[in-house]
């Protein structure tokens, strides 16, 4: 089971201040009081235009429901005064999603320095982004994966997640990201550049309960 979220830094920081504190701190926190089975950051290198987020996390659990309860009790408190730290609360932004894989092997572990290419959409259309994953990869030799996330948001309102989908374009280390000549019906609303920051399953396993 897995959920996205779109977070950003607070007022009067910078993006580098947030990543640090987030990877160094936040993350830590985090894996020390939920059971994740997946975690990953995507942070925000550069993008297509306006942008009002500095990350989309994403959290994997065996038990979403048991996370959300976690959440709502003591724990929560603690993540909270964590979160005002660094963040801009106001526009923490959470998603489930539905994610399958159009091109390349399943998931792994991003080894560091992944970077990936995030293009948010509005009702895509995953037949087509189906149907042309393979071929597009097939020229772009950079490309190891193409993933689909389908977001429901949590929450309704200023709150909500602002995209019905997110297509990830995963790179080569070192590759430069191609053009992507989506199909024709197919139009992102934002693309995004990322560093992809993930933990690896020792570090899940060692911080949990700590």
């Amino acid at each position: 089971m897995k959920s996205i979220c779109l977070l950003s830094q607070k007022t009067g920081s910078s993006r580098e201040a947030f990543r640090r504190y987030y990877e160094d701190n936040h993350a830590i926190l985090g894996m020390r009081h939920f059971p994740f089975a997946k975690y990953l950051r995507n942070h925000v290198v550069t993008a297509s235009g306006p942008i009002d987020f500095d990350v989309l996390s994403e959290f994997y659990s065996d038990d979403l429901a048991k996370s959300a309860e976690i959440m709502a009790g003591p724990i929560g408190a603690i993540m909270d005064a964590d979160e005002k730290r660094f963040m801009d609360q106001s526009l923490i932004r959470p998603a489930a999603s539905d994610e399958t894989i159009l091109y390349g092997p399943p998931r792994d572990i991003a080894p560091p320095g992944t970077r990936r290419v995030l293009m948010m959409l509005d009702a895509p259309d995953a037949g087509a982004l189906a149907a042309w994953a393979p071929k597009f990869a097939g020229a772009h030799p950079e490309i190891t994966r193409i993933s689909l996330d389908l977001a429901t948001p949590f929450v309704t309102g200023d709150r909500a997640f602002p995209f019905d989908g997110v297509l990830s374009l995963w790179l080569k280390p070192g590759e430069a990201a191609p053009a992507a000549d989506l199909p024709g019906n197919v139009t992102p609303r934002l693309t995004v550049l990322t560093d992809v920051c993930e933990s690896t399953p020792e570090q899940l396993v060692s911080l949990y309960g700590t």
